[in-house]
């Protein structure tokens, strides 16, 4: 199970307030590191098997600065048949607070 609470799924691209990480520095490590990059290209049958038997939950919130990179990830998760949940919490939601109860509610 995969519970992934307000992630940001491409530290390569700024968002919101946030800068992009790694001053366009690209390697193959920061691209397996990167789910956006990383799993539209997945083709390899047992990775995608072990993926497809997984729950995975994506909590982010409704106003999250992160929200479109959850969306876009929760697409390409469905694209390779891999079953998720994009579950939008009100308001911001990235904040302990939240987390703690998005903890609670998940597992």
């Amino acid at each position: 199970k995969v519970v992934a609470l307000s992630g940001r799924y491409d530290l390569t691209v700024p968002v919101g307030s946030y800068c992009g990480l790694f001053d366009n520095h690209y390697t193959e490590e920061i691209y397996f590191q990167t789910p956006s990059h990383f799993i539209p290209d997945l083709h390899d049958p047992w990775t995608l098997d072990a993926l497809r038997r997984m729950e995975i939950i994506l909590a982010i919130g409704e106003q999250d600065v992160f929200r479109e990179n959850n969306h876009q990830l929760s697409t390409a998760l469905w694209e390779k048949g891999i079953w998720n949940a994009l579950q939008y919490w009100p308001g911001e939601a990235h904040r302990p607070s939240f987390w703690r109860r998005m903890i609670q509610h998940y597992l």
